[in-house]
C-alpha cells in the first residue's frame, strides 16, 4: 500500500470508494471537479429594464410559452442570488443547533469572516470537537480543543493513549472532518481548501512514509513530484536536502540498505521537499540510539529556525523537553495545560531544595553552622532544603541585605550563607532540584 501522501485529494466522509476515477472530473488530477451549470444568457440589468415583456407561443425550446424579454436577477446572476443569508452564530456554534448534536457540513465549520485580515500563524485550530458511536456507545473523542502555532515554533502536544491526540491530528490534517470548530492551515481551511494541504509535511513514525527499494534522491523526486513540483525542481531540491541533511554520499543507496537514524532523516527530507509551513513530527526519535537521535533532534532545530513551525507528538517526554517551545496536554479529549514549555516546569517545580557537593573535608565549626541552617550533610554532599523554621536566626545575620523578606529571597541568601561555610573547598555541584517534563505531565494527566 503506497504511503499516505498529504498532497492527494481526500474524500469526504459521505463519498463512496466506487465513485469514477476519470480524469475528466478532476478527481485523478488533484483538482476539484468542476460545477457544471446549463448556459444562462447574460443581460445587462440596465439593458433588461427597457425590454417589454411579451408572451411567446410554446415551442421546443420554450413549451410553457413563458415570457420572453427581461429575466429576473437571480436568473441573470446566480451566484449572487444563491447566497444564503448569514446564520447567526452564538457562542461557538450556529444558534439553534444543539451542541452535542448531528450537524451537516454546512454547520460544521464555523470560520472568521473571509473578509478578515489573513491569518499569520502557520496552524490555528479553534473548538474542535468530535464524536464516534451512535446511542449509548456515544463519546466525544475530542471536546472543544484550541491550537495555536507560529512560524518556526515548535509546539509538543503530549496525552496518554486515548486521550484524542490522534482524532485531533486527523482533523487538522484534513483526514476527519470535526463536528464543531475550524482549522485553518496559513489561513486556509484543509477541509474545504485542498490546497491548504500542499503547506503541511508529515513524518509518521519515522521510514513509513518511504518507499525502501528507492534510492533516497529517488524518493524525494517522486514525493516531489506527487506535491506537484516540476521533476527538475524536486531533484535540485532534493540535492539540496540531501547534502544539508549529510546524506549525499547516500543518494543512490537503496533506503532499505540504510541504517535507521538516516532512514529517519530521509524521511524528514521528504517531508521537506515541498517547502512547507507546518510540519507533523510523530515519534522522530523511537527506536534510534543516542548518536542517531541526537542527529535528528539537530535536524528538527534546524528545520525550525528556518521557520517551519512543528507539531510534535511523542511519549518520549525528555525529547519534547529538550525540543518544544511550548507544550499542550490533553486529557480525556480536553486540554488541560498549554504554556511554554519552562513556564510549564517553573509552575510545577515548587521546591526550592539544592544539593551541593564538594571536595575535601569541613572543619568541625563550619559542620555545626551547615547543620544550624537545616542542611544536612552526608560525606562530600549536602542536601539543602529551605524552610521558614530556619529562617529567624540564621536569616538575622542577612536580613539587612534583603529587601525581600519571602521565603525565596531568604532562600537564595541563605544559599550564599551555606557556600561561604563551605569555602575554601573546592565545588565539584551545586544543582537546584526542579521538576521535569515528566513530573508535571504525570501530575496532569492523572485521574482527579
Amino acid at each position: 500500500m503506497p504511503p499516505f501522501d498529504t498532497s492527494l485529494p481526500l474524500k469526504s466522509d459521505g463519498q463512496s470508494d466506487g465513485q469514477s476515477d476519470d480524469p475528466s472530473d478532476g478527481r485523478a488530477s488533484g483538482k476539484p471537479p468542476a460545477k457544471k451549470m446549463s448556459a444562462v444568457p447574460v443581460v445587462h440589468p440596465s439593458a433588461a429594464s427597457s425590454q417589454p415583456l411579451e408572451k411567446t407561443q410554446p415551442s421546443k425550446t420554450n413549451p410553457s410559452g413563458a415570457l420572453s424579454g427581461a429575466l429576473p436577477s437571480k436568473v441573470l446572476f446566480p451566484a449572487a442570488a444563491a447566497q444564503p443569508k448569514p446564520k447567526q452564530v452564538e457562542a461557538g456554534r450556529v444558534v439553534g443547533q444543539p451542541v452535542n448534536g448531528s450537524v451537516s457540513d454546512a454547520e460544521i465549520f464555523l470560520d472568521p469572516s473571509p473578509t478578515a485580515e489573513p491569518v499569520s500563524c502557520a496552524l490555528e485550530a479553534r473548538g474542535l470537537r468530535k464524536h464516534y458511536g451512535r446511542g449509548k456507545k456515544r463519546f466525544e473523542a475530542v471536546r472543544n480543543v484550541s491550537l495555536t502555532l507560529e512560524n518556526g515554533e515548535v509546539l509538543s502536544f503530549l496525552g496518554p493513549n486515548g486521550a484524542g491526540k490522534t482524532t485531533t491530528i486527523k482533523m487538522i490534517s484534513g483526514l476527519v472532518r470535526p463536528d464543531m470548530g475550524w482549522v485553518h492551515i496559513a489561513g486556509l481551511d484543509p477541509h474545504r481548501q485542498p490546497q491548504a494541504l500542499r503547506g503541511v509535511g508529515a513524518v509518521l513514525e519515522g521510514n513509513r512514509n518511504l518507499y525502501w527499494r528507492l534510492t533516497p534522491l529517488e524518493n524525494l523526486e517522486y514525493f516531489g513530484v506527487l506535491r506537484q513540483m516540476t521533476p527538475k525542481a524536486a531533484r535540485q531540491r532534493g540535492e539540496q536536502l540531501l547534502a544539508e541533511f549529510g546524506l549525499s554520499d547516500k543518494r543512490k543507496v537503496p533506503v532499505r540498505k540504510l541504517s535507521r537514524g538516516m532512514q529517519q532523516k530521509v524521511a524528514i527530507a521528504v517531508a521537506l521537499i515541498h517547502e512547507p509551513t507546518l510540519l507533523l513530527l510523530d515519534e522522530p526519535t523511537l527506536g534510534l540510539d543516542v548518536e542517531a537521535g541526537e542527529t535528528v533532534k539537530g535536524l528538527i532545530r534546524q528545520v525550525a529556525a528556518s521557520g517551519c513551525a512543528i507539531l510534535l507528538t511523542t511519549h518520549q517526554l525528555h525529547v519534547a523537553e529538550e525540543l518544544s517551545d511550548r507544550v499542550a496536554v490533553i486529557r480525556q479529549g480536553e486540554i488541560v495545560a498549554e504554556q511554554t514549555t519552562q513556564a510549564l516546569i517553573q509552575q510545577f517545580s515548587k521546591r526550592t531544595d539544592y544539593h551541593i557537593e564538594f571536595e575535601g573535608v569541613l572543619s568541625a565549626s563550619a559542620m555545626a553552622a551547615i547543620q544550624a541552617l537545616g542542611a544536612t550533610i552526608e560525606g562530600q554532599h549536602i542536601h539543602y532544603h529551605p524552610s521558614a523554621q530556619s529562617f529567624p536566626s540564621a536569616f538575622s545575620l542577612r536580613q539587612a541585605r534583603s529587601d525581600q523578606p519571602n521565603l525565596e529571597s531568604s532562600a537564595a541568601v541563605m544559599l550564599y550563607e551555606l557556600l561561604g561555610l563551605i569555602y575554601p573547598l573546592p565545588l565539584v555541584e551545586v544543582r537546584q532540584d526542579r521538576a521535569d517534563l515528566t513530573d508535571v505531565f504525570l501530575q496532569l494527566v492523572k485521574d482527579v
